[in-house]
């Protein structure tokens, strides 16, 4: 086996980089099993809102009540701002693949094709799954009333 040239180098440890950056950004673990880790829906990152903002400040059942609408709706906008994050991840991989492919072997994009294909499979499969958390299966479910 001969050893690789420094742009084979740079290049496998570039690949190697993205990939396990890829699989740590969209895989982790909870409570020390598997699980795919998606945020949560809009409805629990509001209770998450209000519940903190009740342990800091001690609302009345009223406040809480009035504050409900407004988490929920910071709560869409945080979701909408996390997609877009998403799309311009999946952006910047995208230009990053474009331009690191022409310094592969024809072994090596045959090696980045099969990783890839395996982690679309892994992310279909996780797609359906319900999320963690709060409200999720395992979380602590959705916030109690107001005292």
């Amino acid at each position: 086996m001969k050893p690789l040239s420094k742009k084979q180098f740079v290049a496998a440890s570039l690949i190697a980089l993205t990939a396990l950056t890829m699989a740590g950004y969209f895989v982790g673990y909870e409570r020390g099993s598997k699980k795919f880790m998606r945020p949560p829906p809009p409805r629990d990152t509001a209770d998450d809102i209000i519940r903190n903002s009740d342990k800091i400040l001690t609302l009345t059942p009223q406040q809480v009540e009035q504050f409900r609408p407004i988490a929920l709706e910071t709560a869409q906008q945080i979701s909408e701002v996390r997609h877009q994050m998403y799309k311009g991840i999946g952006k910047c991989f995208h230009e990053y693949d474009e331009k690191t492919s022409p310094l592969l072997t024809e072994e090596q994009k045959t090696k980045l094709a099969e990783f890839k294909r395996k982690f679309d499979e892994m992310r279909k499969k996780n797609r359906d799954k319900k999320p963690g958390g709060p409200g999720g299966p395992d979380g602590p479910g959705p916030m109690p009333p107001p005292k």
